[in-house]
């Protein structure tokens, strides 16, 4: 693409070539490269779209992420106190069990 625009400013600036085809060419030119900065402008737009999108989804997914870790944290202080609850009640029946005897 830049050695196309490069050929054309170069016709543009020819010598040879007289003011009003000089003029044509520079026009050319000029529309060529300002399709160009729209193309451009285009794909910034269109990529700063999907760089909105894909970060509001990484936002979603950290909130899923620190939602179940504290799901985690929470299923494992319950299992801890479980296992504790159990262990008294093994502790008790033994007792009782000596006492019995």
């Amino acid at each position: 693409m830049l050695k196309k625009q490069k050929e054309a400013l170069e016709r543009a600036m020819d010598g040879t070539l007289t003011a009003e085809q000089r003029a044509i060419a520079a026009d050319e030119f000029l529309n060529k490269e300002e399709m160009w900065v729209k193309e451009i402008a285009k794909e910034i737009r269109r990529l700063r779209e999907q760089q909105f999108k894909k970060n509001e989804a990484l936002q979603q997914l950290k909130t899923t992420c620190s939602n179940k870790e504290a799901e985690i944290r929470g299923s494992q202080a319950a299992s801890k106190n479980l296992t504790s609850k159990l262990n008294k009640i093994d502790q008790e029946a033994l007792k009782q069990a000596r006492n019995y005897i």
